[in-house]
């Protein structure tokens, strides 16, 4: 007893005072060590934390309350720290746990892992949860609570990658992001910030199209009630949607919007750019209105739609719209001040024709080319032409069913007599705007015209022309105000002067016979 005493507290003296060297298996708690430590505990305590408790206060600075250094110079495999934990109990077990606590201003962190290294690949920490008959396996399972800000997870620098489907607010994700929103107080399922150029989404689909697939779709939003996609951008592009075979941008809703852009800033609201040959937006709705483009903008003449194509010459068509009743409606009827125009339409630039307008009408029991009405106002025209008119057929409304107050048009010719036909040239530099036709011109002058038949005489306004040919811009030349002659009232006026006329020779004539008559009975004695 005395020797193992002895013993022993030279074995304490040689721990605290030297450092120990043992060539073999060192054992605490077994007597079979299998490797150069070997702690084993076997107390079924509740209170005993673990193998061995390590216990250090350090100054400051780096230091390890437990360090293990390995170098492996092989082809295996080589963890510096190993940790496995088996149980068939109901509690949780953890394979390696780290617990940081503590009041200073510094930065606590359970568990680090770096990996540095010049080739393969290198993890600072790896996690792997297998088990075919677990209700559950979390590679990593990351939670953060009770500070004012807290980050379950938190990727400073780097790429993230993800293999398979990740769900946000989904437990088990069927895509490869599902997302959920959690309760109807969020603003949005899915929000994305983008402080630098680029874009917020970008979705590419690689495949093409096929049979069983379709057309695919690089983003589709499907909304029962609200908004399927909904973006909004104060400078840049609210939606972007590219597609080189399928659907840019896709939108479908059962009683909302199919597709709603709004944009606060000085861009558009919805722009769509097709270098294709599909379409760029393409929008299917059971509602009254399948896209409807509403712009508030003020004292600003902004567009509610803007569509271009411009590719090359002779090839083209800006806007094409068919329907079962009326191709294009479109209303200007908003009160105020100014003019409104329900439609403007230039076209220049071709090298053998230029039609501002082209209309064609054929099929059933009428067809109207053009069908033009103006009414309400204090001067009217269904029709003004600043130029040459030709046209095929002229029909004015002359029906007996219209008229009241018919009466006989009496001594015609004495109003013919009264008119002075002139000819004359026009004004062409003078009035530049209201291009007159040039070289010498027969008709009548208005103002004495109104002298002798007031009603073939209207006044008429030539519009005053505008840089742009918008009326806010800067005025180039003042409206002109003129007199304007119904020669086509006049035909009447013509044919009961030539009746008149006529009854005059029929007269003539009969006298003539008359005397020829008399004549000739004179002669015979």
């Amino acid at each position: 007893l005395f020797a193992a005493g002895f013993t022993r507290n030279i074995l304490m003296i040689l721990f605290v005072s030297v450092n120990f060297i043992y060539a073999q298996n060192v054992g605490i708690g077994t007597v079979s060590p299998t490797s150069k430590l070997h702690v084993f505990n076997n107390t079924a305590s509740a209170s005993t934390l673990g193998y061995f408790n390590l216990i250090t206060t350090a100054p400051t600075g780096i230091s390890y309350a437990l360090k293990s250094d390995l170098n492996g110079n092989g082809a295996g495999t080589y963890y510096s720290l190993y940790g496995s934990a088996g149980n068939d109990g109901t509690g949780s077990t953890y394979g390696v746990y780290g617990q940081v606590s503590g009041s200073g201003s510094g930065y606590r962190v359970g568990t680090e892992g770096v990996a540095m290294g010049t080739s393969g690949d290198n993890y600072g920490t790896r996690g792997w949860a297998v088990g075919t008959g677990a209700f559950n396996n979390y590679g990593i399972f990351g939670a953060a609570y009770g500070a004012t800000t807290n980050y379950a997870g938190y990727f400073q620098q780097g790429d993230v990658y993800m293999q398979n489907n990740l769900g946000i607010g989904v437990f088990i994700p069927t895509t490869k992001l599902d997302i959920s929103g959690a309760s109807t107080g969020q603003n949005a399922v899915l929000k994305l910030t983008q402080t630098s150029t680029g874009h917020g989404i970008r979705a590419n689909i690689q495949s093409a199209a096929g049979a069983s697939l379709g057309n695919p779709s690089a983003i589709v939003g499907d909304a029962i009630s609200g908004n399927g996609v909904s973006g909004t951008a104060t400078t840049g592009t609210g939606i972007y949607g590219y597609s080189t075979s399928g659907v840019g941008v896709f939108g479908a809703s059962s009683s909302n919007s199919s597709l709603k852009g709004f944009c606060s800033g000085s861009g558009a609201a919805g722009e769509f750019i097709n270098t294709g040959g599909g379409s760029s937006i393409l929008a299917n709705g059971s509602a009254q209105y399948n896209a409807n483009f509403t712009n508030t903008v003020t004292s600003a003449d902004y567009f509610g739609l803007k569509s271009s194509c411009y590719n090359t010459p002779f090839y083209g068509i800006g806007i094409t719209a068919s329907g079962g009743y009326i191709g294009i409606q479109v209303n200007a009827d908003l009160a105020g001040t100014g003019s409104r125009f329900g439609i403007t339409s230039s076209a220049s630039g071709g090298a053998s024709s230029n039609f501002g307008i082209k209309t064609t009408a054929t099929g059933g029991g009428l067809s109207y080319g053009v069908y033009a009405s103006a009414f309400s106002a204090a001067t009217n025209y269904a029709g003004y032409f600043d130029g040459n008119v030709y046209t095929t057929g002229v029909y004015l409304p002359s029906d007996r069913k219209l008229k009241n107050d018919i009466e006989p048009l009496n001594n015609a010719l004495s109003i013919i007599q009264k008119l002075i036909p002139a000819a004359y040239s026009y004004k062409t530099n003078e009035y530049q705007q209201m291009h007159l036709p040039d070289g010498k011109q027969y008709g009548l002058i208005a103002d004495e015209v109104q002298e002798v038949i007031p009603g073939a005489v209207t006044k008429a306004i030539q519009p005053a022309e505008y840089e742009g040919q918008n009326e806010k811009g800067k005025k180039i030349r003042d409206a002109v105000e003129f007199n304007a002659v119904n020669y086509i009232a006049m035909i009447p006026i013509l044919i009961a002067a030539v009746k008149d006329q006529q009854t005059i020779i029929n007269n003539q004539q009969n006298k003539i016979d008359d005397l020829e008559k008399r004549l000739s009975v004179v002669e015979k004695k």
